[in-house]
């Protein structure tokens, strides 16, 4: 019955084949003008191709919650951790550190190494994007406080070491969701170290 069911299914087709397809470009032409007809098609107001297309187009966002400061620490060691972290929407939890500027912070855990005696700080950089202009964030009122974050992961060279690769979180405030929302003040975790 299987070989049946594949044959009225068109199945194994050319499109499970490993083989090599030069691409030409008579063929390119046709690829274009298949580009063109799917276009005409999205812009049809009468069908529902144009909500599949944006759902295909702009998947829904994925929020990483709760991301630990050991993962984000490891994400820049390697190209293909800089490539599945950047641009993905986090949130982190940390201790909230910060000076006078409403616009760059840190967040600070400690990493146990055998006690709590030899703990070390880690520490990320956090950052509001520079193109917003609104309300401020109220850094007094997180000072040394545990605070939940919210942000896009990015990564840029290291002040330290020209050859590293820096995690930063880049926090982008809108009218709906300004910086005080963006970085939520939360109880102290049962665990405090970073893991």
């Amino acid at each position: 019955m299987l070989p049946i069911v594949l044959f009225m299914l068109n199945l194994p087709n050319n499109g499970f084949s490993a083989r090599y397809n030069d691409v030409g470009s008579r063929d390119l032409y046709f690829e274009e003008k298949r580009a063109t007809t799917v276009a005409g098609l999205l812009a049809s107001p009468d069908s529902p191709a144009p909500l599949l297309a944006a759902s295909l187009l702009a998947p829904p966002e994925v929020i990483l919650q709760d991301l630990s400061f050991s993962e984000l620490e490891k994400a820049g060691f390697t190209a293909d951790g800089r490539q599945f972290y950047s641009g993905k929407q986090v949130t982190i939890i940390g201790m909230f550190v910060s000076s006078s500027d409403s616009s760059r912070f840190s967040l600070v855990r400690y990493k146990m190494n055998c006690c709590a005696a030899d703990a070390i700080p880690l520490n990320a950089v956090i950052k509001v994007s520079p193109s917003w202009t609104g309300e401020r964030l109220d850094v007094k009122a997180r000072q040394q406080k545990w605070v939940k974050v919210t942000g896009r992961i990015f990564f840029s060279p290291g002040e330290r070491n020209p050859g590293e690769m820096v995690p930063t979180l880049m926090l982008f405030p809108s009218k709906d969701n300004p910086p005080n929302d963006l970085v939520e003040i939360v109880d102290r975790p049962p665990n405090p170290y970073a893991g």
